[in-house]
């Protein structure tokens, strides 16, 4: 195995956070193969095994990653982030991994400033910020990549009720959180709760939002908008438009505000609702709570226009070859075919299977970097992401959903077209099937002393 090398010392956009979550990555890593740990509790993911499928494309001796690689954005993406950084240095084990969770909107400047790599955006890049990366990105527009999927629950702290989960419907949701509906024995609270009107008490509600710039107020804002047409305002965007009730810096922020204070509801990662209630959103006359199965359902609808799963549709292709001019003549740049995945997800779908406030996070990525070393480690990094075995990991330490798996090929077939751009030459035989070749048997004998495999992909029950 290859000696790790030092880390960097520049910061990911910023000085304070990229150490801690370098070292929460090592100690990460560390628990994660100690033998006897795995299967000790529901938090506790098994030993990292090394999939020899993603071996053979990112763990072969034709590609080497060295040195601190550097993203910023979605704190609803952290966990994760600190665990595929512990995933990923299984197959590159002399990369640092440095991501800075400084919310969406400060990842994506960063991103388009050069400051880092790549950037986690809970929502994609806007119209006007796409041309801006042709800067950072050798002269192509950056894609938005969709890797995590998690549903967004509304959480409450009321006495005696944080196990019963509360029904609520779109509008109710909109009424309460702006101001309208503030006690929580309100007559329409109660007629949509028949079994808890009595427990109901008269206890007025707060409300409680991010106060920062976030992407998950800007999906919460565009549910409420659709559902609840006519009741909350449209293209928020990502500062929430509501002064009711209380503002709370970050996910973690909020979740502490509900937490402490009685009659308080607010909106957190599923994964981050602790002991608090949860609502059960009412679609149509069926209470649905925040789960993975709901999520996987939601982002498998609103992945089907973008894979071609709708009518034969296409992804939009980004690397039009814009000109560049050489010695005076106009000559055509190549850049690789990395397809765009930005989805258009339906708030306004009301069918049981599905949880509408689910939150679909990317990376923003350029399709082509000046610097080879950096495209390599992006290619290398999205073909990581999108496996199997990352979503589950993903799945274990953060609750998110799996990829539905159109979303995941497609991706790793846009980290496979970024390593060949940069020099890294195809691996031989099958690889996103699941098949293994000589190379990948060697590079996992040469890495773990024995091939794992990969686990079954869960069912996306919570």
């Amino acid at each position: 195995m290859r000696k790790n090398a030092p880390a960097s010392t520049r910061p990911a956009a910023g000085a304070g956070p990229a150490p801690v979550l370098r070292r929460a990555a090592a100690a990460l890593l560390a628990v994660l193969l100690v033998p006897g740990l795995s299967g000790c509790g529901d938090n506790v993911p098994p030993a990292l095994p090394v999939d020899p499928a993603v071996a053979q494309v990112i763990g072969t001796t034709a590609l080497t990653v060295t040195g601190e690689q550097a993203g910023a954005g979605s704190s609803a993406q952290q966990a994760s982030m600190e665990a595929w950084s512990a995933g990923y240095s299984r197959y590159q084990p002399d990369a640092v991994i440095a991501y800075d969770p400084q919310g969406s909107g400060a990842g994506v400047t960063s991103f388009l400033q050069g400051a880092v790599g790549w950037a986690g955006t809970d929502v994609p890049l806007t119209s006007s910020q796409r041309p801006r990366s042709k800067s950072v990105c050798a002269g192509a527009q950056a894609v938005d990549l969709p890797v995590f999927v998690s549903p967004i629950a509304l959480v409450y702290n009321i006495d005696g009720l944080n196990g019963s989960h509360i029904r609520l419907s779109a509008a109710l949701v909109a009424d309460i959180f702006a101001g309208r509906v503030v006690w929580w024995d309100d007559a329409r609270i109660a007629a949509a709760n028949p079994v808890l009107k009595n427990r109901l008490p008269h206890l007025r509600i707060t409300p409680v939002w991010r106060s920062d710039q976030s992407g998950t107020s800007q999906i919460v804002s565009a549910y409420l908008a659709t559902a609840a047409s006519g009741r909350w305002p449209k293209d928020a965007g990502k500062t929430w438009p509501s002064t009711a009730g209380q503002g709370a810096k970050g996910t973690a922020g909020v979740a502490t505000v509900v937490s402490q204070a009685k009659g308080t509801i607010g909106y957190v990662e599923a994964a981050q609702a602790g002991s608090l209630g949860t609502v059960a959103l009412l679609q149509g006359s069926t209470p649905v709570l925040p789960g993975r199965k709901g999520a996987s359902a939601f982002a498998t609808k609103a992945a089907r226009k973008v894979t071609g799963a709708d009518s034969g549709a296409t992804a939009q292709k980004s690397a039009r070859k814009p000109a560049e001019k050489t010695g005076g003549k106009t000559a055509p740049r190549s850049f690789p075919a990395v397809r765009d995945l930005t989805l258009s997800p339906d708030y306004a779908d009301t069918s049981s299977e599905v949880y509408p406030l689910t939150q679909i996070s990317y990376l923003a990525v350029c399709p082509a970097y000046p610097d080879a070393g950096r495209q390599r480690f992006v290619g290398s990094w999205l073909y990581y992401i999108a496996s199997q075995g990352a979503q589950e990991l993903s799945a274990q330490v953060a609750g998110s959903a799996p990829l539905p798996d159109a979303l995941s090929r497609q991706i790793q077939t846009d980290g496979r077209a970024l390593l060949a751009a940069a020099g890294v030459p195809a691996a031989a035989g099958k690889t996103a099937e699941g098949s293994t070749g000589k190379t990948a048997a060697k590079t996992t004998e040469n890495m773990t002393g024995t091939a794992n495999g990969h686990g079954r992909r869960g069912d996306g029950r919570k």
